[in-house]
């Protein structure tokens, strides 16, 4: 993504819409720049995940090992915090806020935010319905295998075999990655879309300033007359 395309007037669509023309445009060189964070954040993400299904073998040793099982879940958790802000972060490098050669302003960064909260809450409702949307969509094998596994880890409180292949988990591991990978990957977009709504927000106001200047030395103009 360019720094100066961000610094267009743009409607709240047309950011949308910008957005999925980066992603799409040149989706493979985004990978490239991407996955040394995503992958490992949607890794994170799928045992998060593994930890909060019903697992019999894995509550009963952590109930032998509650010390370990503490330490472990401590640095599982810890790094999925860690990797989500590292993920977004590296994907909106805080130059592209700011146009080439002017030094970014961080108080006046929050201004505009705060000016324009009502935009920037709008994108962010109507990005989270179309990622909501498409979550479900990439989540319903997933979904299938959480299900399979509820029943399964039900059976086995019963004292009954778990019923599933040896494959089950790794499995389970593949697609819950993948899953996550998919979402980031829209959550992406989302970040992007507020990125180029920023952008836009940022041309109005300059337009405004400017307007407002020159009123003023319309004025200024016409009291000397």
């Amino acid at each position: 993504m360019e720094v100066n395309e961000l610094f267009k007037h743009r409607s709240i669509t047309a950011c949308m819409r910008a957005s999925y023309d980066t992603i799409t445009s040149d989706f493979r060189s985004l990978v490239k720049q991407t996955w040394t964070t995503h992958v490992p954040f949607a890794v994170l993400l799928a045992i998060v995940l593994y930890f909060l299904l019903p697992n019999k073998p894995l509550h009963d040793w952590g109930a032998v090992n509650p010390m370990a099982s503490f330490i472990l879940q401590t640095i599982i958790y810890g790094a999925t915090i860690v990797m989500a802000i590292v993920s977004f972060w590296h994907l909106l490098p805080r130059k592209q806020l700011c146009p080439k050669g002017e030094k970014r302003k961080i108080g006046k960064s929050l201004l505009r935010i705060l000016r324009h909260f009502g935009g920037f809450f709008l994108t962010s409702f109507l990005g989270m319905i179309i990622v909501g949307i498409a979550t479900f969509i990439a989540a319903l094998p997933s979904i299938i295998l959480i299900i399979a596994q509820f029943y399964s880890q039900l059976g086995a409180l019963d004292g009954d075999p778990l019923g599933v292949p040896g494959y089950f988990t790794p499995l389970l591991f593949l697609v819950f990655t993948i899953t996550f990978l998919l979402i980031i990957y829209a959550l992406s977009w989302l970040g992007i879309s507020l990125a180029y709504q920023f952008g836009s927000y940022k041309v109005q106001d300059e337009e405004k300033q400017r307007m407002k200047e020159s009123q003023k030395m319309a004025t200024t103009e016409i009291e000397k007359y």
